[in-house]
């Protein structure tokens, strides 16, 4: 007789009565927990379980976060984690407050939101027909900043340039100033060598690349590198 055997077939376990926990990305519990992390080292962890928390607050949040994330800023300029992780970090916060009786449902007053926007949902095939002999570009975050070069070889190119400007001379640390977007630029060339927070020491201190001390302004231009 052939041993029974459990059914390892995927449709099988997707149809289980359990849980399918493993649906959910890994990628995203890592993201996701690291701005819970940052949070729980300003806040104390699981603060939001004691002292509850406002649904629209994190609903902003949310959003400010998406929004900026979909600009093309990748980075969170206080905290230097990605706005992806944040936003995770607010839903999974309204999901759990809400479990534990700790939200403070001040959401909107209900409405005609969903009614109203299938309302105008026509629209879209109509202006689809409407312009259908067209075909203009669409762009996206690669159009932004030009041809590619890697970040890294232009940071050493300044730092060339200012090391021989500087032969001879005492000076301090170097200090490498870049606009938000190149700043980015950087986090994301470095991802595929270095683990993600690599630019930031075990002290916290401030970000530093190849023994310069990295800065980034939101109001610095954002295609500009400086050494100073």
């Amino acid at each position: 007789m052939t041993p029974e055997t459990k059914d390892t077939n995927p449709k099988a376990a997707v149809a289980d009565g359990k849980l399918p926990l493993h649906l959910w990305p890994t990628t995203a519990t890592a993201l996701g927990c690291l701005a819970f992390l940052d949070g729980a080292l300003k806040y104390g962890r699981s603060n939001w379980r004691v002292a509850g928390v406002r649904a629209s607050t994190y609903v902003d949040a949310a959003k400010r976060h998406l929004d900026k994330w979909f600009e093309g800023e990748e980075n969170d300029i206080d905290s230097e984690l990605p706005h992806l992780a944040h936003a995770l970090a607010c839903v999974a916060i309204l999901v759990d407050a809400g479990a534990v009786d700790k939200l403070n449902d001040d959401r909107m007053v209900n409405g005609v939101e969903s009614e109203y926007i299938d309302s105008l949902s026509p629209h879209v095939a109509r202006l689809r027909d409407l312009h259908k002999d067209r075909s203009p570009k669409h762009y996206t975050i690669d159009d932004t900043s030009g041809p590619k070069v890697d970040i890294r070889d232009e940071i050493e190119d300044c730092r060339q340039m200012w090391m021989a400007t500087h032969s001879g001379s005492e000076y301090g640390p170097i200090v490498l100033r870049l606009g938000p977007v190149m700043y980015t630029r950087l986090w994301k060339s470095c991802e595929a060598d270095l683990c993600l927070g690599a630019l930031i020491d075990a002290q916290g201190r401030p970000p530093t690349y190849r023994g310069m001390r990295l800065e980034t302004d939101p109001n610095w231009a954002c295609d500009l590198v400086e050494v100073l």
